[in-house]
C-alpha cells in the first residue's frame, strides 16, 4: 500500500520532535534538580558557624602580634 511512503515523513514531521520535546523536558528536569542541589550547598555553606576562639586577623597575611610571639 502506500503506507511504505508515508512511515517516513512520519517519523520526520511527528516522532522526531516528539521525542526532542520529552528529551529537553526531561534535560530541563535534571538541570534544575543540579540548580536546587548546588543552591542548597552554597546555603549550608553561608550558614555554617565558625569557632570565635580563633585569632583576629587584620589583613590577609596580617595579624595581632602578642608577647609569646617573640620568645
Amino acid at each position: 500500500m502506500h503506507m511504505k511512503y508515508e512511515a517516513p515523513g512520519l517519523s520526520k514531521t511527528v516522532l522526531l520532535p516528539m521525542f526532542l520535546l520529552v528529551w529537553a523536558i526531561i534535560a530541563f528536569f535534571w538541570e534544575g534538580n543540579d540548580w536546587n542541589k548546588r543552591r542548597t550547598l552554597i546555603k549550608n555553606k553561608n550558614n555554617e558557624q565558625i569557632d570565635d576562639s580563633s585569632q583576629k586577623q587584620m589583613g590577609m597575611d596580617v595579624r595581632i602580634l602578642k608577647e609569646e610571639d617573640f620568645q
